[in-house]
C-alpha cells in the first residue's frame, strides 16, 4: 500500500476474529529467493495462477503499470518479449 491509502478494515474485525496484522517493509534479495523456492515447490497446493492478470510484453510495460494500479487483480505478469 502506499501512504494515504485506505486499509478498508474495521478494527472490531482484527478483535473478533483473533487477527494479527503485521507490516513489512522491504526484503533483501535471499527473500526474493526463498519466496520464489516456496512458491515453485507449493505451485500444485494454491491458485496462484489466480492472482496474476493479464501477462504483458516488457515493451507494453506503461499498460502493464496501469492495469496493475487499476485494482482489478493483485498483480500483472510481464515477459521480456516473443
Amino acid at each position: 500500500m502506499t501512504p494515504g491509502t485506505d486499509l478498508g478494515i474495521e478494527g472490531n474485525q482484527l478483535t473478533r476474529k483473533c487477527l494479527t496484522l503485521k507490516g513489512v517493509h522491504n526484503y533483501r534479495p535471499e527473500h526474493l529467493g526463498r519466496a520464489l523456492r516456496f512458491l515453485e515447490e507449493r505451485a500444485d497446493e494454491y491458485p496462484y495462477v489466480e492472482l496474476v492478470g493479464e501477462t504483458f510484453l516488457l515493451a507494453e510495460i506503461e499498460k502493464a503499470v496501469a492495469a496493475a494500479a487499476s485494482g482489478q487483480r493483485v498483480r500483472v505478469a510481464i515477459r521480456p518479449g516473443d
